[in-house]
């Protein structure tokens, strides 16, 4: 026998029924809470979930070093650091944290998207239990990573080339936009020192001489993370915030 036919002898009305006058008109707000000056919350649920940002302005960097910013963003979670090896931390990451990673953007500003904020950020996730792991994390990765570790940032930088040089067809159009925009704004300018050619031919640059990549990139971090100006990003409700607030340094 063939299978059963459904029919319309079923009762739709077990069915829920949601129409436009059952969706609110205003969307939710969650507050901006700002402490010690440089916290920022937007407190909500996230299934005891914290989502943390650590903010670097990049304002007083030089333009011939924004391609190594970026690199910096790269390799910064990929080596070690607080005295393990580039194997340990990683361990360390895979059993306490989540989507621990670094990145770079312009932020341009709601009122005025003319006026960027660049900055580099480090970013990651830990479950309410292990809070107390991720910072911490933060805090080696700022204060001590091992970018001397010659054999391992010549690896990775290698990987990194490899990688945008086998995607150079694949990406043909993402780079041409880069290309074409490079000239028009300051934003198009410092993307394609980030993401364009500019970059690619920054990096083919920085492989042929891994020594003195490794002393900029030293540079680098000491001059963007050895500040201490940073701006913490959370993603939390109310409560793990006033936990994470009494384990941070005031």
């Amino acid at each position: 026998e063939g299978p059963e036919e459904i029919g319309d002898e079923g009762d739709l009305e077990v069915l829920p029924k949601v129409t436009l006058d059952d969706v609110p008109n205003a969307g939710w707000e969650f507050p901006l809470e700002v402490d010690r000056g440089n916290i920022f919350t937007h407190s909500c649920f996230t299934n005891q979930v914290v989502d943390a940002s650590l903010m670097f302005d990049l304002g007083k960097v030089a333009v011939e070093d924004l391609p190594y910013v970026r690199l910096l963003a790269a390799v910064l979670p990929e080596v070690g650091c607080g005295g393990r090896s580039y194997t340990e931390t990683l361990d360390h990451m895979l059993l306490y944290t989540a989507d621990v990673g670094a990145g770079v953007g312009l932020h341009p500003q709601a009122d005025n998207p003319d006026l960027l904020r660049p900055a580099l950020a480090i970013e990651g996730k830990a479950l309410r239990r292990n809070m107390d792991h991720l910072f911490p994390l933060f805090n080696d990765m700022i204060s001590s990573p091992d970018l001397k570790d010659r054999a391992r940032m010549e690896e990775l930088l290698m990987q990194h080339l490899s990688s945008m040089e086998n995607g150079l067809v694949h990406n043909a159009m993402r780079y041409a936009i880069n290309q074409a925009g490079r000239g028009i704004s300051p934003a198009g300018a410092i993307y394609s020192q980030w993401y364009g050619l500019d970059y690619l031919e920054a990096m083919r640059k920085a492989a042929k001489n891994i020594d003195g990549t490794i002393e900029r990139l030293v540079a680098l971090a000491d001059q963007l993370l050895g500040a201490g100006e940073a701006e913490l990003v959370l993603g939390c409700d109310g409560e793990m915030k006033s936990e994470i607030l009494g384990m941070l340094p005031t």
